[in-house]
């Protein structure tokens, strides 16, 4: 008989798809591991474990001790059958790209991506400046376009309002991927709500750049707000260091 030797085994959504996969933060997603021989054809009835592991990625996240939580992959081990090894990927809240590890023979490495895939960078502008960036997180202004430009608009709005105050400080909006945005390093909270790109902070502590600690122009400041399609405004922390205004679109 014939020896057949496997090139190794990958993880893909049929035989045929070799896609890049994207999954977003706290999901399930069926994937089918396949075993391949080195013509590219598949191998049915094939034992393959599977494991994974994480790349760092310093403009997500610029810190990995203690190291990030993975994502889930069950089973860990299993016969592909004449179909392929339905695997289920459940993906952590922290967005990083990750890199399955499937064995036959050989092992492989399937990577894919823990994101949100509709984030937007945004680039500094005439009507305000970007703050907040730190060594462990240095690419803070990431979101959704509704919120990018949401903020844009409010911007441009708040200045034609009071020309002579000085323009906003935007501050953490997400990671470039999403997911959770850990002030504290430990791959928690507090600052979950910047996970998803649409919630926006804006400096209100009196500092450089601040919306003015005057009441009717903070209040003003967040009816602008709302007025460009923010559904949710709220002035948080107030009488701290850390004063600002939280805008949060749909």
């Amino acid at each position: 008989m014939k020896k057949i030797t496997l090139i190794g085994a990958l993880l893909l959504l049929s035989s045929q798809a070799h896609a890049q996969f994207t999954f977003q933060p706290q999901s399930v997603n069926a994937v089918y591991a396949y075993c391949f021989n080195f013509n590219g054809e598949v191998v049915p009835n094939c034992n393959v474990t599977i494991n994974n592991g994480y790349y760092f990625v310093p403009t997500q996240h610029n810190h990995d001790s203690p190291p990030p939580p993975l994502s889930t992959i069950l089973p860990a081990s299993g016969n592909t059958g004449a179909s392929g090894l339905l695997v289920l990927i459940g993906t952590t809240h922290v967005g990083q790209i990750e890199g399955a590890v499937v064995c036959a023979d050989l092992c492989t490495v399937t990577d894919y991506i823990v994101a949100w895939n509709d984030f937007f960078a945004l680039s500094g502008g005439g009507n305000y400046v970007l703050i907040g960036a730190t060594t462990s997180h240095p690419d803070n202004h990431n979101g959704t376009a509704a919120a990018l430009i949401g903020i844009q608009q409010t911007a441009n709005q708040y200045l034609s309002e009071f020309p002579t105050n000085p323009v906003i400080a935007i501050n953490d909006i997400a990671l470039p991927l999403g997911g959770q945005f850990d002030l504290n390093r430990d791959w928690a909270a507090p600052h979950a709500s910047h996970g998803r790109g649409k919630a926006i902070d804006i400096r209100g502590n009196g500092g450089p750049n601040s919306v003015p600690q005057v009441a009717a122009v903070q209040q003003r400041f967040r009816e602008i707000c709302q007025s460009n399609g923010a559904s949710v405004t709220i002035h948080e922390s107030v009488g701290t260091t850390n004063e600002h205004f939280h805008c949060q679109w749909p």
